[in-house]
């Protein structure tokens, strides 16, 4: 993929079986459902380039014990396929999300990440903190 070609990213809802063939692309074989993927409050998006789905993300309703917002929203698999990264689609997906987690009046939204790309998150005007169980992960939030 060329990275100075600007893309045409558009963004849809789809169901949590929709993410599976990207989450088996990152995760591998296994039980590629997360906990509550069917949750009534979840929702999941996926990211589309010429009509094929490049990244995905999901949205599930569940609280950090560490923050203090009573209503919040975790993001998990935060995917995009590789030939696509760099190039919008993982902000897309963010953007997107961020106004239909406000809508259900909730104030943060959180991930544990790998934290080599916690510097994304960053940029994205995320707060960084380490992860007290895991050398590797980082929790990363925003105040909406």
């Amino acid at each position: 993929m060329n990275s100075k070609r600007r893309l045409n990213i558009a963004i849809n809802r789809i169901s949590a079986r929709d993410t599976f063939p990207i989450r088996k692309l990152m995760i591998g074989e296994g039980d590629l459902g997360f906990p509550k993927d069917r949750d009534e409050h979840s929702f999941h998006l996926g990211a589309f380039v010429d009509k094929k789905l490049v990244g995905i993300a999901t949205f599930l309703f569940e609280r950090h014990p560490k923050l203090p917002a009573e209503y919040q929203f975790q993001l998990r698999g935060n995917i995009t396929l590789p030939e696509f990264r760099c190039l919008g689609v993982a902000r897309t997906l963010l953007n997107t999300a961020r106004p239909l987690i406000k809508r259900n009046f909730c104030d943060i939204l959180w991930s544990i990440v790998p934290s080599e790309v916690s510097s994304f998150y960053e940029k994205m005007g995320f707060s960084v903190q380490a992860e007290a169980n895991s050398a590797d992960k980082v929790l990363v939030y925003i105040n909406l």
